[in-house]
């Protein structure tokens, strides 16, 4: 009975946390643009004094506004009141009145009180005063557009709905209540619902093309499904699929949620073959499996002639349980710290990545899987087997081949290989496979070494050999400056490109729930000897200084700082950091632990109200 009554208590407390923190940050409502038509104008024509301009007007359907163009390049200097009027079989239906020297704007919004059916012949009219006193002169051009062409915009609807954000704040509540029930089942077992639960929140509440470079790795998953049903034409793409143009890069906006409603009901049958773009300009595939589990939820939606949403977010869903899966066999593998696992799995900016198109997504699930076979053979109990050394060799491969830099997280490996309760014959298996795999990527470090870069006025990859005090210097540098920012963009400060700011007091409670669920109590202790807290150190500090190094080489030549890093990048570094902060702090924290879990969605619900205040 006591159990039901927390259940219920913690549920109404979040439930009504989450509606006080959408009544401090409220969220406005999202317009999805429906439908738009214009007609051409008979002409574009100086309304001067006394004069009028009618024009007839026949929608295609219920309308309840009208747009006029303006060329206002004379309206400061003449003032004159303009009369603007809409008939409708010789009845007036509204009339609008405005000032020249008042309009600051190249339209003007006529919006009606109420909505005009598409059953009949309209008549707009634009007319001028005939005061004497005024002096005669261009003063009003109405109905001319940007391009110069004369047109009336008519049809011109929007509905409004919040369907985004009721379904994101639902979510979000289903996941929360299913938690509250089921708090005191193992981990292991909740953790594929609370994951998938809270990455759909975060796939809905982004809108398409908003995350870090999430509109390249689209296009690199579509030219890979291309590959996947034998499309002909591999380096192209239905232009019905991706429009350019149409999308806020790197913002999560409103625009963007009304794009994807344009094309709900397109066919990529329906317009296949007449448009297409060119994807060379984007990521090769030399490391397909990256964008496998996006190209083929695109592949099945293509099969299913999806419209461009549905197939998108498809794309999206796929990659998202690729992420719960990697994250669920994490979870269930390591025999400690479990918490820490689906915390860092629940993290905003990781639910973004993996509820999004990017590649960060395998880097970041294959880092955990690494990180719990680390812990998994670290205890003493558990034998070192040498199928778990080809599976965090696999592992390896996996989060290097996307971005190399995070081969140094292979050095963890030689720390298990010092247990000294094995077997000897499975141990010298295990050195000989560590020892192959070292000289994989030493050969593929060599490898990217030979590589050609265009001579541009950036830095060179070879300066940093030649000139390796002055690297240095900027190394040191940049990460004085800008550590701080990196350690709050890790804990999910800055989502959807930097663009969306999530409070600081929720980034904070972030840091100490980790710092909770990764303390030392009696029976979630990783011992590590300081042999092993130096190896994670000094490798650790070198993937940072090799991240750096990385985004050096595309550092204009001369600058004293690196810009462009992200805290995200720190991600698979994490856990073996946090490991080796709370085995030398010694921070003792001995309650139940799923705690930091039901604090982590007051935390979450934070997060939703800022995404969607800042929409």
């Amino acid at each position: 009975m006591k159990k039901i009554q927390r259940i219920i208590i913690i549920f109404v407390a979040l439930l009504l946390w989450l509606l006080l923190m959408l009544w401090i940050m409220p969220s406005a409502e999202i317009k999805e643009f429906a439908y738009r038509s214009e007609h051409l104008a008979n002409g574009s024509v100086r309304v001067e004094q006394g004069m009028e301009f009618t024009q007839e007007l026949v929608p295609l359907r219920s309308f309840n506004e009208i747009i006029l163009y303006l060329d206002k390049s004379d309206c400061s200097r003449t003032k004159r009141t303009v009369t603007i009027g809409l008939q409708k079989a010789g009845e007036t239906i509204e009339t609008w009145s405005y000032v020249t020297d008042e309009l600051a704007k190249d339209t003007i919004t006529l919006k009606l009180k109420a909505e005009q059916e598409a059953d009949g012949v309209y008549v707009l009219s634009v007319k001028t005063d005939n005061s004497e006193d005024i002096e005669e002169g261009v003063a009003f051009n109405s109905v001319t557009d940007e391009a110069g062409q004369p047109r009336i915009c008519v049809n011109l609807y929007y509905v409004y709905r919040n369907w985004f954000a009721i379904l994101s704040i639902l979510i979000f509540l289903v996941t929360a209540g299913i938690w509250c029930l089921f708090r005191y089942a193992p981990v292991e077992r909740v953790a594929p619902v609370l994951i998938l639960g809270m990455g759909l929140v975060m796939m809905i509440l982004m809108s398409p093309m908003s995350g870090p470079d999430e509109r390249y790795h689209y296009l690199s998953a579509c030219k890979l499904s291309n590959v996947i049903l034998g499309a002909e034409d591999v380096e192209a793409i239905d232009a019905n699929y991706y429009d350019n143009e149409a999308y806020e890069a790197h913002f999560n906006v409103v625009r963007n949620f009304r794009q994807v409603e344009n094309g709900w009901n397109d066919s990529y049958v329906k317009n296949a073959g007449e448009r297409n773009i060119s994807l060379q300009h984007v990521n090769d595939l030399r490391f397909a499996i990256s964008y496998f589990f996006s190209a083929l939820g695109i592949s099945v939606g293509r099969i299913l002639h999806f419209g461009f949403v549905k197939t998108y977010y498809l794309g999206r869903l796929f990659n998202l349980l690729a992420y719960v899966a990697m994250a669920t066999v994490a979870i269930r593998k390591t025999p400690k710290l479990k918490e820490l696992f689906l915390l860092v799995a629940l993290l905003p900016i990781c639910l973004q990545q993996a509820s999004s198109y990017s590649y960060d997504m395998l880097i970041f699930g294959s880092s955990l899987m690494f990180a719990a076979w680390f812990i998994y053979l670290k205890d003493e109990q558990n034998e070192i087997h040498p199928r778990d050394i080809i599976s965090m060799c696999i592992m390896v491969v996996l989060f290097s081949g996307v971005k190399l830099v995070y081969a140094t997280l292979a050095a963890m490996m030689f720390i298990i290989l010092t247990k000294k309760k094995d077997n000897a014959k499975k141990r010298k298996t295990a050195w000989i496979i560590g020892i192959i795999v070292g000289i994989e990527i030493l050969f593929t470090m060599w490898y990217v070494q030979k590589l050609t870069f265009p001579v541009t006025d950036r830095y060179h990859w070879a300066d940093a050999f030649q000139h390796p005090f002055q690297f240095l210097q900027v190394a040191l540098a940049t990460c004085m400056q800008n550590g701080g920012d990196w350690t709050l963009e890790l804990l999910g400060q800055k989502l959807a490109g930097l663009s969306v700011v999530i409070p600081s007091i929720t980034i904070l409670g972030m840091g100490v729930l980790l710092i909770l669920a990764s303390a030392r109590s009696r029976r979630n202790t990783v011992e590590l000897t300081m042999l092993d807290n130096c190896v994670i150190l000094f490798w650790g500090m070198c993937g940072v200084l090799l991240i750096v190094f990385a985004i050096w080489t595309d550092t204009a030549y001369g600058a004293t700082i690196v810009s462009g890093m992200q805290g995200r990048y720190f991600i698979p570094y994490l856990i073996p950091m946090l490991l080796m902060g709370a085995q030398l702090v010694k921070v003792q924290w001995g309650a139940d632990r799923r705690k930091v879990i039901s604090a982590y969605f007051f935390l979450q619900a934070f997060t939703i109200a800022a995404v969607l205040n800042q929409m």
